[in-house]
C-alpha cells in the first residue's frame, strides 16, 4: 500500500492528535495515580526518587489502556476537522473514494496494535518484575529501618510485628501476630531472620 500526499496528509493530523492525546490522558491519569502513591513518602519514609520509580513503573499498563481511547478520539477529530474544513467535500468532488480515507487510520490503527501489543507482552511483565522486586525491598526497608528494637508496630489492619534487636542485617527475636482472619489467627516466631 503507498501513500499519497493525500494519506500522508490525513495521518500527519491524525498521528499528531493521537500523540498530544496519548500524552495528555496518560499525564492525567498518572497524576491521579501518583497521588494515591504519596504513602510512599509519607508512612513509609522513601525518597522521592523511589516515589517516581514506583509510578513510573505502571506507566506502560496506562499507556496500553489508553493508547486506543486516544486513537480513537483522534480519529473522531481528523474526521471532524476534515469536514468543518470542508476537506472531505473537496475529495469526493475530486473523485476520491470513500473508502480510500480508511487508509491512514487503518495504518495508525496497527501502529497503535503494535504498540499495545509491544507494551503488554515485553514492557508490562519486566516493568511489574521490577515493581515488584522494589515494593519487597520497600518492605524490607521499612521493617528495618523504621521500625524501631522492641517496638510492637501495627503494619497491616490486624498485623503486628516486634523483633528484638538488629545485628548487621539480620533481625533477632522476632514476633508477628496475624488477625486478618478472625477465625484464624496466626503467631509467629523465630529467633534470627536475615
Amino acid at each position: 500500500m503507498r501513500f499519497g500526499l493525500l494519506d500522508r496528509y490525513i495521518l500527519k493530523i491524525a498521528a499528531g492528535a493521537a500523540v498530544i492525546l496519548l500524552v495528555g490522558l496518560t499525564s492525567v491519569i498518572w497524576v491521579t495515580q501518583a497521588l494515591r502513591e504519596v504513602d510512599l513518602i509519607t508512612g513509609k519514609g522513601q525518597t522521592i526518587l523511589i516515589f517516581f520509580t514506583v509510578t513510573l513503573l505502571s506507566l506502560p499498563a496506562l499507556i496500553a489502556g489508553i493508547a486506543p481511547v486516544a486513537l480513537f478520539m483522534a480519529t473522531l477529530y481528523t474526521l471532524n476537522k476534515l469536514n468543518s474544513d470542508s476537506e472531505l467535500i473537496v475529495m469526493n468532488a475530486a473523485g476520491v473514494a470513500p473508502h480510500r480515507l480508511t487508509r491512514p487510520f487503518f495504518a495508525l490503527t496497527l501502529i497503535t496494535a503494535a504498540l499495545v501489543g509491544w507494551m503488554s507482552l515485553v514492557v508490562m511483565p519486566a516493568g511489574f518484575r521490577a515493581l515488584r522486586d522494589l515494593i519487597t525491598l520497600i518492605r524490607a526497608d521499612f521493617v528495618a529501618n523504621v521500625i524501631k528494637e522492641g517496638q510492637f508496630v501495627s503494619l497491616d489492619s490486624g498485623v503486628t510485628f516486634h523483633y528484638r534487636e538488629k545485628q548487621g542485617q539480620a533481625l533477632l527475636g522476632i514476633f508477628m501476630q496475624d488477625r486478618r482472619d478472625p477465625n484464624q489467627p496466626a503467631v509467629y516466631i523465630a529467633e534470627r531472620a536475615g
